[in-house]
């Protein structure tokens, strides 16, 4: 495919095509290298975006750390800590406005008027256990932020293969299942789940079999930015519906293990 040239304005326009606009709260998963020849690189995909965003709007992107991953709570620096999850990322946490999340494997950075909101309380969150601890989707994670706040989440170039909002579906999914039980009975289900370093069952399901359905649903944008396809969806239409699909026919998303822990935590007292 012949390599398209893009610039700050052919990015802006894509993003307003595709429903962003200013004031609105955006997540951004992206591939720099899937749109051609960028002018201006990283930088010119940023100002484009918080162009379009406005002062009132807010840019958030994944700022993960990836390598030496049983270690990253060791090595872990707020500061220091580079962003593995694409160049675009990694350029953004270091520009002087952005803000990022205190989070040793799911941490983000923000740009704008809820960056402060958005980021803050992630440090202190808490209640919702899994393979990256309790705080990493926890409640009053950035995730949960999102989430309430409906952001649109952007996928420039790339698909829910790595839309990271899909751990906090896994994460409800077990946090809904564990709710209400006595507390003997929830840290013996507590006990089994896949936790930081640890094996054991987790709700990880089909990502692209989601998108398949959401787009179905008519719950997904789409457009495009020279070579790249861009997709949108709001996070609190993609979490609330998948957790009502999954809820109501887990076998047709979980394994067999993780079906199982699910029919546990579903036996009362009496039948036990």
């Amino acid at each position: 495919m012949k390599s398209e040239v893009v610039t700050q304005n052919d990015i802006e326009e894509a993003m307003r095509k595709i429903g962003v606009r200013a004031g609105d709260c955006i997540l951004v998963h992206s591939s720099l290298s899937s749109m051609g020849f960028v002018e201006g690189g990283a930088d010119t995909v940023i100002d484009a975006l918080l162009g379009v965003l406005g002062k009132n709007g807010t840019l958030v992107m994944p700022t993960f750390c990836q390598k030496e991953k049983e270690r990253r709570f060791d090595t872990w620096d707020i500061e220091r800590s580079l962003s593995d999850v694409g160049k675009i990322t990694e350029i953004f946490r270091l520009r002087p406005g952005s803000i990022r999340s205190n989070h040793a494997t799911h941490s983000v950075a923000a740009e704008g008027r809820l960056a402060c909101a958005i980021t803050e309380g992630h440090v202190h969150a808490w209640g919702r256990p899994g393979p990256w601890g309790d705080a990493a989707m926890g409640i009053g994670s950035s995730w949960q932020m999102l989430y309430e706040l409906n952001a649109e989440i952007i996928l420039i170039g790339v698909d829910f293969h790595v839309n990271s909002m899909v751990h906090l579906i896994e994460h409800h999914i077990t946090e809904r299942a564990l709710s209400g039980l006595e507390d003997v009975r929830r840290f013996g289900l507590i006990s089994r789940l896949h936790g930081w370093n640890k094996p054991g069952v987790w709700a990880g399901f089909d990502r692209m079999k989601l998108q398949n359905i959401l787009d179905e649903m008519g719950l997904l944008s789409h457009g495009r930015c020279g070579n790249a396809p861009l997709l949108m969806v709001r996070a609190g239409s993609m979490v609330d519906t998948a957790i009502e699909l999954m809820e109501r026919a887990p076998r047709e998303w979980f394994d067999d293990d993780f079906c199982n822990w699910l029919d546990e935590s579903q036996v009362s007292e009496g039948e036990r």
